[in-house]
């Protein structure tokens, strides 16, 4: 049988929500006048485009496998705090690291990380290039291991083909930090869609293409849906999961 590593979990409730912890908090630059980043191989990172007939025959053979519904297609990479992004000096003594990333034609972009590790007062965004949806501040609460030995992480989807890293280290702190992009997943399947990710508050696209539990039809079952959740396998697949016990 072919083991698939479960990356991360997304809850579906009447807003769709995220399994991970974090301020909420708009990223340290849009409070502040900063250039733009700078148009550089460094500073931005192009991926390819998708050859979809190799998608496509790909998804076919695992759906005769019975493998779970493939959305996105990850590139292998490696960007990091010193080989990617551009640093830049704050007036309150801090700095902040931004690395653009795009995926040409793609629904919705993921991020999948070998090493992420950030110290006390540190704040890590990624949002779109619209700054109309971001997900952060991932804070040292995030850190999954101690600094010996240093894990991997991964954030969610966000809707479009750009999107903008963001690492805010404040003056007071002489410890840089762990952030390094393994895999770059370009979505090519409408899941954003499906998640309510580029629909106002309230509304839920994904009705018309696969009726789920935040859609009319599950008017009647909203109190079961707090067991259910929409599971992201390998940061480029997705199922359904259901919760059968809690600490209680």
């Amino acid at each position: 049988m072919r083991k698939i590593a479960l990356t991360f979990i997304l809850v579906l409730s009447a807003i769709a929500m995220r399994g991970q912890i974090c301020t909420g908090e708009d990223p340290v630059s849009y409070g502040l006048e900063l250039p733009a980043v700078k148009s550089s191989e460094k500073a931005q990172k192009t991926m390819p485009r998708l050859d979809m007939e190799k998608v496509r025959r790909e998804d076919r053979e695992d759906a005769a496998n019975g493998l779970p519904l493939r959305f996105g297609y990850a590139y292998d990479v490696n960007f990091d705090l010193d080989n990617s992004g551009e640093w830049t000096e704050l007036e309150d003594g801090g700095r902040l690291w931004r690395l653009e990333i795009s995926c040409p034609g793609a629904l919705s972009i993921n991020l999948l990380y070998d090493k992420f590790r950030l110290p006390e007062g540190a704040k890590f965004f990624v949002y779109t290039s619209d700054r109309k949806r971001s997900m952060g501040a991932f804070t040292s609460k995030n850190n999954r291991s101690d600094s010996k030995d240093i894990q991997g992480y991964a954030t969610g989807l966000l809707p479009g083909d750009r999107i903008t890293l963001e690492y805010y280290l404040p003056g007071n702190t002489n410890e840089t930090g762990f952030i390094s992009v393994s895999k770059v997943v370009h979505g090519y399947q409408g899941f954003a869609s499906i998640i309510g990710e580029d629909m106002p508050p309230g509304t839920h696209a994904g009705c018309s293409i696969q009726v789920n539990i935040n859609c009319p039809a599950g008017g009647n079952w909203q109190n079961e849906k707090k067991a259910v959740a929409l599971v992201v396998v390998g940061g480029i697949r997705h199922c359904t999961g259901s919760l059968i016990n809690n600490t209680n």
